[in-house]
C-alpha cells in the first residue's frame, strides 16, 4: 500500500523533461538517495543499545554506477561489541556485509523514483557481531527537488524479512528525509526511521538521525551524524548513536 501511494504521488512529475541535469538549487551530489554515483566512504559509528551493549563499527562503503541508472553498493564493517554484561567478554571481527542493488526507474528535473533490494549477509565472524541470519529488504524511494528551498525531500520504504526463516523477521521501515543545502557547499539532513515489527504485535519504533556534511573539495567531503531512539524497544531502535565519516567521488 505504501509503495502504491508513493508512486501515485509522483504522477504530477511524470510530464517533465527526463534528460534534465542536476541544478544548483539542491544539496551536493550524494545527499539524494536516488543519485547514481561511483563513490567510496569510510565511516566510524558508535551504537549504544537499549540493553546497554556498546558497538563500535568501522565500515568501508563502495557505490559503483554500472550504468547511469543502475547501482551496486557494498558495505564491509569491522565491528567491536562490548555487551556490558559481567562474565561475557567483548568480541571483534567482520560483521554482516551489506549489499544494495538499485535501479533509478525515473529521473525528472524535480522528481526521481528508485527501486532496489538490500541484503544483510550472514558473514559475521562471531555470533555477537551480526544478526545471525541473511536478511533481504526490497525498497522504493521517491525524492522531490525543492528549488525554492535549495533542498530535496521524500522518503524510502523498505520491508525486511529473514531469507532462511530462522529468526522469523518481518519489519517495515518508513524513512522520511529532508536535505537542506547550506552555505559553503554544506548540508543538513533530517533523517527519520519509523519501524513496524509485524512479528511482535505490530510494535512501533522511531529512531532519529541528524547529519551535517560539507564538501571540502568537489570530490571529497566529511559528515557527522548523531542519532537517538525516540520510542520502541525492538531490535532496530538504539538508545543513541554517533557517526563520523568521509566520502570521495570518483
Amino acid at each position: 500500500m505504501f509503495f502504491l501511494l508513493l508512486i501515485c504521488l509522483s504522477a504530477p512529475a511524470l510530464a517533465l523533461d527526463a534528460d534534465a541535469e542536476r541544478s544548483g538549487d539542491q544539496p551536493p551530489p550524494g545527499t539524494n538517495p536516488t543519485d547514481i554515483l561511483t563513490r567510496g566512504d569510510l565511516k566510524y559509528k558508535f551504537i549504544k543499545s537499549q540493553s546497554g551493549a556498546e558497538t563500535y563499527a568501522l565500515t568501508a562503503r563502495l557505490d559503483y554506477a554500472l550504468t547511469p541508472n543502475v547501482l551496486v553498493r557494498v558495505d564491509v564493517p569491522y565491528v567491536d561489541v562490548d555487551p556490558q554484561v559481567s562474565g561475557i567478554d567483548s568480541d571483534s571481527g567482520l560483521g554482516d556485509i551489506f549489499v544494495r542493488l538499485g535501479w533509478r526507474a525515473l529521473k525528472r528535473p524535480k522528481f526521481a523514483l528508485f527501486f532496489g533490494a538490500d541484503f544483510f549477509l550472514d558473514t559475521a565472524s562471531e555470533d555477537m557481531l551480526g544478526g545471525g541470519t541473511t536478511i533481504a529488504a526490497p525498497l522504493v524511494a521517491g525524492i522531490w527537488v525543492l528549488p525554492e528551498q535549495k533542498a530535496v525531500a521524500g522518503g524510502i520504504i523498505t520491508h525486511s524479512f529473514d531469507v532462511a526463516g530462522d529468526l522469523d523477521i518481518s519489519e517495515t521501515e518508513i524513512r522520511p528525509l529532508y536535505v537542506k543545502s547550506l552555505p559553503g557547499n554544506s548540508w543538513i539532513t533530517i533523517d527519520s526511521h519509523f519501524f513496524i515489527d509485524w512479528k511482535d504485535d505490530k510494535e512501533f519504533g522511531w529512531y532519529q538521525e541528524l547529519q551535517y556534511g560539507k564538501m571540502l573539495t568537489p570530490k571529497f567531503g566529511v559528515t557527522v551524524t548523531p542519532g537517538f531512539g525516540v520510542t520502541g524497544d525492538n531490535r532496530t531502535v538504539p538508545d543513541w548513536t554517533f557517526e563520523a565519516g568521509i566520502r570521495y567521488f570518483f
